[in-house]
């Protein structure tokens, strides 16, 4: 009987919404169960836990004009939105409007990977100035780019797919060539510190990516339990767990470096 409510509840995420011309009726269908509902929500709480930590960030920091303050509170930030996109993008994914939103989404997944290693060349000790310089105007030349390819070309279809899969890739690319300056760096018994977490999240969101543009899972997920794009929304959670992993990670080396207001703890 367990067994057959399962199936019961997997079926109704398994769901397709009707393609629509009403934001409305859009906003409305979060309150129902369909192939979206895990993209949505994932990334909808997600957005809701990165916009509050930035404010409470902002509120327990004692230096808001300092380098390292801004570069927490810029991934914080820019994460925040990414997931707010990817949630606006899948709400409106079947209405007549969904290409602008999907344009959204993909420029906010542009911006959290230069957030996230923007923020990992200011927080990682060993720099020289110069070099922090030069990883951080690379990055965000590399972001600029694919920001205006995704703006300005089509994205729909599955060469449109591959076209976009290879835009984050070649970006996660260079986003990631600070991690290997930093091992390059690294002394034998020196704590790993922001490394360690940075690359972890480069591994969980590597896999996500991988899984997501392979569909790996498709196939097994649809035909055990009758749920289409499983791939995707596995991706959409390990996405989710990835930018979990690396805020953790920079709040700890933010905090080695500035003594948080006791008055206002972030973590409360």
């Amino acid at each position: 009987m367990a067994s057959m409510r399962k199936r019961a509840s997997c079926r109704s995420l398994g769901r397709r919404r009707i393609y629509t011309t009403s934001y409305r009726d859009a906003i409305v269908s979060i309150a129902s169960a369909h192939t979206e509902t895990v993209n949505i929500w994932s990334h909808l709480l997600a957005a809701l836990w990165f916009a509050t930590n930035a404010a409470r960030f902002t509120g327990a920091v004692m230096c808001l004009s300092s380098s390292s303050t801004a570069a927490v509170l810029t991934y914080l930030v820019a994460t925040a939105f990414c997931f707010a996109w990817s949630a606006l993008y899948h709400i409106f994914a079947d209405h007549t409007a969904a290409d602008f939103w999907l344009r959204l989404d993909h420029i906010g997944i542009v911006c959290a990977i230069w957030a996230s290693s923007v923020s990992f060349v200011e927080l990682s000790p060993g720099w020289h100035s110069s070099e922090r310089w030069r990883h951080i105007l690379m990055v965000t030349a590399a972001a600029t780019i694919c920001c205006m390819c995704l703006s300005t070309a089509s994205l729909y279809g599955n060469l449109k797919q591959s076209f976009r899969i290879r835009t984050h890739v070649i970006m996660g690319s260079v986003a990631a060539i600070p991690a290997l300056r930093c091992w390059h760096l690294h002394r034998p018994g020196q704590c790993m510190g922001l490394l360690a977490d940075f690359v972890t999240m480069i591994v969980i969101n590597g896999s996500g990516g991988a899984i997501y543009a392979t569909h790996f899972l498709d196939e097994r997920i649809k035909k055990k339990l009758g749920v289409p794009g499983a791939s995707h929304q596995v991706m959409h959670v390990l996405a989710v767990v990835g930018a979990l992993v690396y805020e953790r990670g920079l709040m700890l080396a933010y905090f080695q470096r500035h003594k948080p207001d006791e008055d206002c703890p972030l973590w409360g």
